[in-house]
């Protein structure tokens, strides 16, 4: 029996999706205007005092919420925004860190557990 990380939770599994929350959150995702959430995701960074960070489920959170899409849960929000903060992260307008040390742009949304932290680049621009 093959295993497969769900495209979603990236939690492992027998299929590609691993649950009907997962199924739900993917078709949401799909309707999502990505410049629109990454505009956003910026319009928040840019409300954080200097040298501050973000929880990143409480950043997707604020996001969604302000597109009048209103989950429960912060892990849900996460899940539906992961892809846009590493690409960001990736183009150097994001950095991660956990335990206060910076996480090398090496470990992607597969390699990366445990909490995190988002800090903007400051100066950078999309």
């Amino acid at each position: 029996m093959d295993i497969f990380l769900c495209e979603v939770c990236h939690r492992p599994g027998p299929e590609p999706i691993c649950s009907r929350r997962c199924q739900g959150l993917r078709k949401l995702k799909s309707s999502l205007n990505t410049a629109e959430v990454r505009r956003r995701i910026l319009e928040q960074l840019a409300k954080l005092e200097k040298d501050s960070s973000i929880c990143p489920g409480r950043l997707a959170k604020i996001v969604l919420d302000s597109m009048e899409i209103h989950l429960k849960e912060e892990r849900d929000a996460l899940s539906i925004l992961r892809e846009d903060l590493f690409t960001m992260r990736d183009e150097g307008v994001l950095r991660f860190f956990q335990k206060n040390v910076l996480v090398p742009k090496a470990r992607g949304p597969l390699d990366l557990r445990g909490p995190f932290r988002l800090k903007p680049k400051w100066g950078a621009s999309v």
